[in-house]
């Protein structure tokens, strides 16, 4: 059921933990951190593209913001792509994620239970609401047995039931649960059909020890390269790439509710992906048949 995972500054999961996570949540990971007073949210469907973007990240930014990362395990709308990966933007300054089942919101055959909750209740509140003890108790009741996380561009975070997950030994490291132990695991996957019993692959458990995170440089970069010699990355993977496309990608994060464009920079296999999702959503339209895009 998802891995929800809150890093202090200065800390990081161990290789094991972030392969067994992967091995029970294989349906997508997103991780955001802060830079210069704004919030950078980056979301991958393939692992070892996660691996070199997560690695590089920590070892630049771990010990001035702290992480949030989401591992997910696909349960309501469409698993494609990164549309339903977390974390989420609430506002500008203020994104979270989300583990656990959010039954009171509106069905939808594309937006999972997170996006709705966020559609619907998250994004109607005003203000600092984080602030507000009384609308966190009713955040707090109204998802039940879920946990959420949230993170500001200032660098504080929120854990709303924090009782139903548990920190690490030296209280660095908040889980949701204890995902991150297992080596393999099943799960209930979301089609058309209802629920689905499956096995995730397997993957190298790998080594115990971080990697070289904190005070040098991730091991994914040449502890040689310059911010001059390093080349822009896409937004979509976090790859590095020589070869950026601006696109608009404002579907996969507001899904029409705000007007805003949002532009992103992608390397040429993530644009190439991007293309290929709008033009058959084009063909879709063309043919009547827009809302069958994302059914089996």
């Amino acid at each position: 059921m998802c891995l929800l995972v809150l890093q202090k500054e200065n800390s990081s999961l161990t290789l094991e933990e972030l392969n067994n996570a992967n091995q029970a949540n294989p349906d997508g990971i997103g991780y955001a951190y802060v830079n210069n007073g704004r919030l950078i949210t980056r979301k991958f469907r393939n692992y070892k593209k996660f691996l070199n973007g997560y690695s590089r990240d920590i070892g630049t930014y771990s010990q001035s913001s702290p992480f949030l990362l989401h591992f997910r395990l696909a349960t309501h709308g469409v698993n494609k792509g990164v549309e339903n990966v977390h974390p989420f933007k609430v506002k500008d300054d203020l994104i979270f994620a989300h583990n656990g089942i959010i039954g009171d919101v509106s069905n939808s055959t594309i937006y999972s239970d997170t996006q709705m909750f966020n559609f619907e209740i998250l994004q109607k509140l005003e203000g600092e609401f984080l602030k507000n003890l009384g609308i966190i108790k009713l955040l707090s009741e109204f998802v039940s047995g879920s946990k959420l996380v949230f993170l500001n561009d200032k660098k504080e975070f929120n854990i709303i039931n924090e009782h139903s997950g548990h920190w690490n030994e030296d209280k660095t490291i908040w889980f949701s649960n204890s995902g991150y132990k297992k080596t393999v695991t099943y799960g209930y996957g979301w089609s058309c059909d209802g629920y689905n019993y499956r096995s995730p692959n397997l993957l190298n458990t790998g080594s115990k020890s971080k990697f070289s995170f904190g005070t040098t440089r991730s091991t994914a970069l040449s502890t040689n390269m310059t911010n001059e010699d390093k080349l822009p990355t896409c937004e979509w993977c976090g790859m590095e790439s020589g070869d950026l496309l601006s696109l608009d990608v404002t579907d996969y994060y507001t899904a029409g509710i705000s007007h805003d464009t949002i532009m992103a920079d992608l390397c040429p296999e993530c644009s190439k992906s991007k293309l290929e999702d709008e033009r058959v959503l084009d063909n879709r339209r063309l043919s009547g048949g827009d809302n069958d895009l994302f059914n089996c």
